[in-house]
């Protein structure tokens, strides 16, 4: 049985270095995400994602977790995101406090194990006071741990300096999108703040050969993972980085995206990634990941591919942010057609 790697986000507080990413379970049939959900938990991956924008995934794992204690089984970790509307303005702290007490009911439980803040207009203000209204919640004993999503350099060092407490900032994180690796990353290891990597598979493009689907409409892909492709080169270099990581695979007699996710394990501050499974079949081979040791030579083949790249510019999240950018329509046109549902 594959031993799985665990890390300390914070005294007391232990978790798989996978994540079980709460997405791909929207829109399933809920006997079989409590199936999904249960062979992850008893495969070791005991720590799950989700967020107020997943529709009803805060119930799902709720009704996990409850599920859970009535077999008196051990409690599963569920990190959940906040995602305010700052159109009209930034929430108030009495807004702040429902917010969580509403999750909580959600959640089926008396304690959030640990709330991301995700802002994404970071130039409407409000922030600073809303982390630190979640802070006091987690005084008082409503949240068990407090992190951020997608902040960028300057807002998560104004944190830092606020003396608040931060236990992690989650961002994309993969061998395309390497923008959290470099002055984030350093900020982060300064102030023992974990990064945790959503994205690392570049929403499945790292997994092995397959076709542009850029170019055929009957595909079906991400088209935020496509734009980020992109950014690193085009889909040319991308095929060439997928055949080296081919290539190193079948030598280690794991599959591709192993490999690409063994890369980020390693990288310097990331402690977990986020990685999303619809069929409970994936999971043994994703579990590979922790007996996976990449060589020099795997490392130097890849880091010949990855000199070519293009850097994106900014920092995690910055390109989301651009108000007229491709990444701020796509994220609008999500939240739209969420609501619409």
């Amino acid at each position: 049985m594959t031993k799985i790697e665990n890390i300390e986000l914070a005294p007391g507080y232990t978790i798989p270095r996978i994540i079980n990413g709460g997405w791909q379970i929207q829109g399933q049939n809920p006997e079989d995400v409590k199936a999904l959900l249960g062979s992850q938990a008893d495969a070791g991956l005991i720590a799950f994602e989700t967020s107020d924008t997943y529709p009803d995934g805060e119930n799902l794992l709720g009704a996990f977790q409850a599920l859970r204690r009535r077999n008196k089984e051990t409690p599963v970790r569920i990190h959940t995101r906040y995602s305010p509307d700052v159109t009209s303005g930034p929430p108030t702290s009495m807004a702040v406090a429902k917010v969580v007490d509403d999750a909580l009911l959600r959640l089926r439980s008396e304690q959030i194990d640990m709330l991301q803040l995700q802002w994404w207009q970071l130039e409407t203000g409000g922030w600073l006071d809303v982390y630190g209204w979640l802070c006091e919640l987690q005084q008082v004993g409503k949240i068990g741990h407090v992190g951020l999503s997608n902040f960028n350099l300057t807002a998560l060092q104004t944190i830092l300096d606020a003396g608040l407490p931060v236990v992690s900032n989650q961002v994309q994180i993969s061998l395309v999108d390497q923008r959290a690796l470099a002055a984030m990353s350093d900020l982060c290891l300064a102030h023992d703040v974990s990064l945790l990597a959503y994205g690392p598979l570049c929403g499945g493009f790292l997994t092995g050969p397959k076709p542009d689907p850029a170019l055929a409409s009957d595909i079906e892909y991400s088209r935020e993972y496509r734009l980020m492709v992109d950014l690193f080169g085009g889909w040319a270099l991308l095929q060439d980085l997928v055949a080296v990581l081919t290539r190193i695979a079948e030598e280690h007699a794991v599959t591709p995206g192993v490999v690409a996710l063994r890369w980020v394990l390693d990288c310097p501050g990331v402690s977990a990634v986020l990685l999303g499974a619809s069929n409970p079949r994936n999971i043994a081979r994703n579990l590979k990941v922790f007996e996976l040791q990449l060589t020099d030579q795997d490392r130097a083949d890849i880091d010949q591919i990855l000199a070519q790249m293009k850097a994106p510019h900014g920092g995690p999240g910055e390109l989301e942010r651009e108000p007229d950018g491709d990444f701020r329509k796509l994220i609008e046109e999500t939240r739209k057609a969420q609501a619409d549902n």
